[in-house]
């Protein structure tokens, strides 16, 4: 298992990071993660200088390298200023 929580949001394109982690996981391993989210498309550098990620980046993103999506849930993962800051937790199968 590899798990990375409250790290995505230091990694704009993801790819890199999932093809390696897709690499070294045995068959059936799981990846488990936490991201900020965005409602647009891909990526960016949200007012609080972290990157979010839109849903179906990540979908797409974990498609092409490989990985099977287990969960999906929309969960809010931290607070900015006493604001909850949208999230997403995942996890995905090699």
């Amino acid at each position: 298992m590899v798990l990375a929580a409250d790290a995505l949001v230091y990694i704009g394109d993801l790819t890199p990071s999932f093809a390696q982690i897709a690499r070294v996981l045995a068959s059936g391993g799981l990846f488990a993660f936490t991201a900020q989210m965005h409602d647009g498309e891909g990526y960016l550098v949200g007012a609080d200088t972290r990157y979010a990620h839109s849903k179906k980046y990540i979908e797409e993103t974990a498609r092409q390298v490989g990985f099977s999506m287990r969960l999906l849930n929309l969960n809010s993962t931290r607070e900015n200023k006493r604001a909850v800051v949208p999230g997403l937790l995942c996890v995905m199968s090699a």
